[in-house]
């Protein structure tokens, strides 16, 4: 199902174009809530924009930047959508991630459960992005409820030639727990840096991502010299971005929705070359 673009904004927005690519279901669409016939393939809405700042880069030279990534999930039928489980996100070889020398955070999930506040006390200087994110909690019989958090992003150090890092958020609907996304980058030869998100199931599988906004910028000294955690350049005036899986799982086993709907697209972000 092909969106509509994002307009550029001043971070230099643009859409991603995102097609279903595969459904686990007993029919080529999935089934409607009586049982008979298919509704229209797929009936999830995935809607995603990529862009950097700042938008004018050097041609050849790595330079400090900025990425900011936003999305919005929905069904066409305005039901609780299916939750997303897993991520794929290929950057252009024109981007760049170096987390060497940069703060880590190692403390294990269940310190960050024991305290929230000691957490990121500890860890803020592992710190590489904030964000906003909003959660649909769907529950038999009860009408589903919305929960919007902050995010934070932690590096999580590169060791065995993957860079990790942690999203973080603390909700307090339907009930006060931490969200904890584990975030790992390797290297493809097309794309040097490929990102694979798994995001966890949320209160049993009630809770849905339905919306996000995330800004990665970090700048640091190492070894006497400024880092930055990401850095680009701009030699043809765009940056590739891929998104070759999108995982979404039916937790609840909703009727009208796929037990599991894969998606991928992909997009070019504008930039302006400095030559």
């Amino acid at each position: 199902m092909t969106l509509g673009l994002g307009a550029a904004l001043a971070v230099g927005l643009a859409g991603i174009a995102i097609d279903a690519v595969g459904s686990l279901s007993s029919c080529v669409g999935s089934l409607t809530s009586e049982g008979g016939g298919c509704l229209p393939w797929p009936p999830l809405r995935v809607e995603l924009e990529a862009g950097v700042a700042p938008q004018r880069l050097p041609s050849h030279e790595m330079t400090p930047v900025a990425l900011e990534l936003r999305g919005r999930v929905a069904q066409n039928d305005g039901h609780h959508p299916p939750a997303l489980r897993e991520a794929v996100v290929d950057f252009d070889r024109d981007v760049a991630l170096d987390a060497r020398g940069l703060p880590a955070c190692h403390l294990p999930g269940r310190d960050i459960r024991r305290s929230p506040a000691g957490f990121a006390k500890i860890c803020r200087d592992a710190i590489v992005g904030e964000s906003s994110a909003e959660f649909e909690y769907a529950y038999p019989e009860r009408a589903p409820v919305r929960s919007s958090v902050t995010f934070t992003a932690y590096n999580r150090g590169v060791r065995d030639g993957v860079t990790r890092a942690i999203v973080v958020a603390f909700v307090k609907v339907p009930m006060p727990e931490p969200i904890v996304i584990p975030v790992e980058i390797t290297k493809k030869p097309d794309f040097p840096l490929h990102a694979l998100v798994r995001v966890p199931k949320l209160a049993g599988g009630a809770g849905s991502l339905i919306g996000f906004r995330l800004r990665i910028k970090r700048l640091f000294a190492y070894k006497g010299r400024r880092h930055s955690y990401l850095t680009a350049r701009c030699p043809d005036d765009q940056f590739k971005f891929l998104v070759p899986k999108l995982l979404f799982r039916n937790e609840l086993a909703t009727p009208g929705t796929a037990p599991l709907t894969v998606m991928k697209g992909a997009t070019a972000v504008p930039c302006e070359s400095a030559g």
